[in-house]
C-alpha cells in the first residue's frame, strides 16, 4: 500500500514538472513569435496586435482551413501553450480528419430578399431556424425549422417557395404563402453547404461536405442525379449555359453536363478548397477564390487559367466582376478589400476594415451621376467607421454614400429590384434605406 502511494506520488510530481517545463517552453516560443510579427508592424494597435500574432501564417505549418479549426474549437490554443498545441490538433486533423468547421468562421447571420421584395428570410449558421419577415410591415410571418444549423436559403423568383440547405444534410422547401414544409430533401452525407435555382425554378442544386453535388426536382423533391468526382468539400456550384451545364467548386473546379451527368472540364491550379467563384456577364470568364489565399480568372472555353492574383493574406471569402468585366473586386478573412484589373493584376484600391462575409456579388449604377459602385460593410474593428454600409465608386475609390453604423456587423446588403431600397441585414436588426441605383 505504501509502495503504491509513493509511485502515485511521483507520478504527479513528474507529471507537474513536465507540464511546467512545456508550458514555459511555449510561452517563450510565444514571445519569439510576437517579436517576428511586431517587428514588421510595429505600431499596431491592441486588437490588431493579437489578430496579427494569432494569425500570422508563415509561423505555423497549417492550412488556412486547419488554422480555423484550432482557433474555433480549441480557443485555449490562442493563449496557452500554441504550437504544441497546434502540433498535435493538426496530427488529429491529418490523419482522423477535421473536426466541425469554425465556429468563429461560420458565425454569421445571412438573410435572402424575395425577388418582389416583399418579404426577408433570417437566420443563422449557429440558428436551427430561419425568420421569414414582412418588409411592409416589419412583422414576423413564419419560423421555419431544421435539426441543426442552417447555411443558405433563397426564393424561387415567383416568390412561392423558400429553399434552405442545412448541416442536418438535407434541404428543405417551404411555401412562403403557408408556412408549411413541402419537401425535405434527403442524400446528401455531410453538410449541405451551397444550394441555386435554375431560372424556370424547376431544378435544384446542392453541394455538400459529402464531396458531391446533387441535382433536385423542386416539384417532387426527388434527387435525379449525383455528381462525383471531387475529392474535397464542395462549397459552391451554379448553372450557367442556359442551365444544361454546371460549375462547381471544391479544390479543383469542374464543369459538368447536365443531360449526361458527365464531367467535361475540370480546372486544376488552387492548392486549397474554393469557397466562390463568380461569372462575367457573358459568362466566359470565372472568378475563383479560395482558402488558398489566391484569386484566378479562367476562360471557361478552354480551362486556362488567365491570371492569378496572389496579393490576399488569408481566406478569399467573395469575389465579382465589375467594370464591364475588366475589373474585379475580392475580400478575405482578415478583413481587406481589392479592387483590382484582372488582365495584368494591377491593385487599384486596397481597403482595411471591410467584412469578409459581405454579400459582394455585382455592381450598380448610382442613377442620379451614373457612377459604377460596389456595396460593401465595415467591420466593427474599422479604424474610422465601424458598422456602416459604403457605397463605393469603383474609379475613384471614393465613398459615394454612408448607410447604418448598426450596434452590431452589418453581413448582408441587397438593393430591390427597382434600385430603390437598400435593405441591411446585422445580428441585431434589419434596416431599410432610400436608394437609387440600378444594374447595368
Amino acid at each position: 500500500m505504501k509502495s503504491t502511494r509513493v509511485f502515485w506520488m511521483l507520478l504527479c510530481i513528474l507529471t507537474i514538472q513536465v507540464s511546467s517545463c512545456l508550458f514555459s517552453w511555449c510561452k517563450t516560443k510565444e514571445k519569439q513569435k510576437e517579436k517576428i510579427v511586431l517587428a514588421a508592424n510595429p505600431n499596431p494597435n491592441e486588437r490588431n496586435r493579437k489578430k496579427m500574432i494569432r494569425d500570422e501564417p508563415g509561423l505555423i505549418s497549417l492550412t488556412e482551413s486547419q488554422k480555423t479549426y484550432v482557433y474555433a474549437i480549441y480557443p485555449v490554443v490562442k493563449h496557452f501553450c500554441v504550437p504544441s498545441a497546434k502540433m498535435i490538433i493538426r496530427l488529429i486533423v491529418t490523419f482522423l480528419g477535421p473536426p466541425r468547421i469554425s465556429v468563429e468562421l461560420n458565425n454569421f447571420s445571412p438573410c435572402s430578399l424575395s425577388p418582389d421584395n416583399q418579404w426577408i428570410a433570417t437566420g443563422g449558421s449557429n440558428s436551427k431556424s430561419l425568420t421569414l419577415w414582412n418588409l411592409e410591415s416589419g412583422e414576423k410571418q413564419w419560423t421555419f425549422k431544421h435539426d441543426d444549423g442552417i447555411w443558405q436559403f433563397l426564393f424561387t423568383s415567383d416568390n412561392q417557395y423558400l429553399i434552405s440547405a442545412s448541416d442536418d444534410t438535407t434541404l428543405k422547401i417551404w411555401s412562403v404563402r403557408t408556412g408549411n414544409l413541402l419537401s425535405t430533401l434527403r442524400g446528401h452525407r455531410g453538410w449541405v453547404r451551397y444550394c441555386a435555382l435554375t431560372v424556370d425554378n424547376r431544378f435544384l442544386l446542392s453541394t455538400s461536405f459529402d464531396h458531391t453535388v446533387r441535382l433536385w426536382s423542386v416539384e417532387t423533391g426527388t434527387c435525379i442525379n449525383v455528381f462525383h468526382g471531387h475529392t474535397n468539400w464542395v462549397f459552391w456550384s451554379q448553372f450557367f449555359a442556359n442551365d444544361q451545364r454546371i460549375v462547381s467548386a471544391a479544390i479543383d473546379v469542374r464543369v459538368w453536363d447536365i443531360e449526361s451527368g458527365q464531367c467535361v472540364q475540370i480546372l486544376h491550379g488552387h492548392t486549397d478548397v474554393v469557397v466562390m467563384c463568380a461569372f462575367s456577364r457573358d459568362e466566359q470568364l470565372l472568378l475563383s477564390g479560395s482558402y488558398d489565399t489566391t484569386v484566378k480568372v479562367w476562360h471557361m472555353e478552354d480551362g486556362t487559367c488567365l491570371q492569378t492574383f496572389s496579393e490576399h493574406q488569408s481566406i478569399v471569402t467573395r469575389v465579382c466582376f465589375v467594370c464591364k468585366d475588366t475589373t474585379v473586386a475580392s475580400v478575405d478573412y482578415q478583413d481587406t478589400l481589392y479592387i483590382w484589373r484582372w488582365i495584368n493584376g494591377e491593385i487599384i484600391y486596397r481597403f482595411e476594415g471591410y467584412n469578409w462575409n459581405i454579400h459582394l456579388k455585382h455592381s450598380y449604377w448610382l442613377k442620379n451621376n451614373d457612377t459604377e459602385c460596389i456595396i460593401v460593410a465595415t467591420r466593427e474593428n474599422h479604424p474610422e467607421h465601424p458598422n456602416e454600409i459604403h457605397v463605393l465608386a469603383v474609379e475613384s475609390g471614393k465613398i459615394l454614400y454612408t448607410f447604418g453604423g448598426d450596434d452590431t456587423e452589418v453581413n448582408r446588403v441587397y438593393v430591390s429590384a427597382d434600385g430603390r431600397f437598400l435593405i441591411s441585414c446585422s445580428k441585431s436588426c434589419i434596416r431599410k434605406f432610400a436608394f437609387t441605383a440600378y444594374k447595368k
